[in-house]
């Protein structure tokens, strides 16, 4: 269970990261119109910065839920007005768990592209 109670922590933080970054970059936006100038060091910290939490927060939230979900063979997807919510039992959780886990390693490996296009441009 400690694996468990880790896992929940870890998709808690992700979704708190997440959120931090998405209110970081609207603030940043919101300093940029109301500076009605260039980009300036500060702005483009507070992008950089939003940029990270959004996609490690809702990385980390996607990878903790998908791998509580293989391990606990139970799972929640949210779904859109008509079924809001279904909930996954057995090997449909295991299949959506590792769809969930292969999906959160892309999406950081896809975060880090602007890291590497940055070190490799002359």
């Amino acid at each position: 269970m400690k694996k468990i109670t880790l896992l929940e922590k870890g998709r808690t933080l992700g979704k708190k990261a997440m959120y931090t970054g998405i209110i970081l970059f609207a603030l940043g936006i919101i300093i940029y119109l109301l500076q009605n100038s260039e980009m300036s060091n500060i702005l483009i910290a507070i992008t950089v910065l939003s940029y990270f939490l959004v996609w490690w927060g809702g990385s980390t939230w996607l990878f903790c839920h998908s791998l509580k979900g293989y391990i606990e063979r139970k799972m929640i997807v949210i779904g859109d007005e008509i079924e809001p919510e279904t909930e996954y039992t057995g090997t449909a959780a295991k299949i959506y768990g590792v769809i969930g886990v292969v999906l959160a390693v892309f999406f950081f490996l896809l975060s880090l592209i602007p890291v590497v296009v940055l070190m490799f441009d002359k």
